[in-house]
């Protein structure tokens, strides 16, 4: 199936499903650039954070009409033989914990759709990204216009954050792509990306394991490493050093 026909796909799902995934975000965009593969894969498990009114899991569901779909909701919970809805906290790290371990299937895919909330994405990134999601698999953050929002609120939690705030979630990942570099910073450097990192409670453990980022409107997509391609050679200490002219 080319890019363009899977994006055709996911057009007309969101139409069906009534999400605004598509029809105000416009996120097929990117996702028909890279979730191409999951459909021909015969064995496929995806997880999405936040229920709602369900459309999202609905529109996944039309997408990967063989999946095996989990859903953690702070509200919600139920399914079927191909979901299961589990009443999660993405803000709780031991409710994070309780949804992984009810979780029988390898996930390949991750939608954070939830809170919103700068500090919960960056906490269930942090845990999910490691513990859950196969290697080369694809772990995406909608949403994340509220970094931008110096005064706003959104499900209860407010959100004071703005262009360049250290504790938003664009600027955690900003400061990811320089950290997937890490093998060619000096000691300094890479101390200094890893104090920032901890200092908002952003695992560099977790961080260390991406292999690359993309930035589209309104979301970040993480591909994560195949743990045995980690092991790059750099060329030397000293061109952490060194300035060049």
């Amino acid at each position: 199936m080319s890019i363009e026909s899977l994006r055709e796909v996911m057009i007309a799902a969101g139409t069906a499903a009534q999400t605004d995934k598509i029809s105000h975000h416009h996120y097929e965009r990117p996702y028909s650039k890279c979730l191409q593969s999951f459909r021909e894969q015969e064995e496929f498990a995806m997880l999405e954070i936040g229920y709602g009114t369900g459309a999202g899991v609905n529109f996944w569901r039309t997408v990967f009409p063989g999946a095996f779909v989990y859903c953690f909701d702070r509200d919600y919970e139920g399914g079927d033989e191909r979901l299961q809805v589990m009443k999660v906290d993405q803000s709780d790290l031991d409710s994070l914990r309780q949804g992984v371990g009810q979780i029988a299937h390898p996930i390949d895919l991750i939608i954070d759709d939830g809170s919103h909330h700068p500090s919960h994405q960056l906490l269930t990134f942090s845990y999910l990204f490691q513990e859950l999601l196969r290697g080369e698999g694809i772990y995406a953050i909608e949403d994340i216009e509220t970094s931008y929002w110096r005064n706003g609120s959104l499900y209860g939690y407010a959100t004071n954050y703005g262009l360049n705030d250290p504790w938003s979630t664009m600027e955690a990942f900003k400061t990811a792509a320089d950290y997937v570099n890490k093998k060619f910073l000096c000691d300094e450097d890479k101390n200094l990306l890893q104090y920032r990192m901890m200092s908002i409670g952003f695992d560099p453990q977790a961080v260390g394991m991406i292999d690359s980022i993309r930035f589209s409107q309104n979301c970040i997509l993480i591909d994560k490493s195949n743990l045995s391609d980690l092991q790059i050679t750099p060329y030397g200490n000293e061109m952490g050093s060194r300035r060049f002219f």
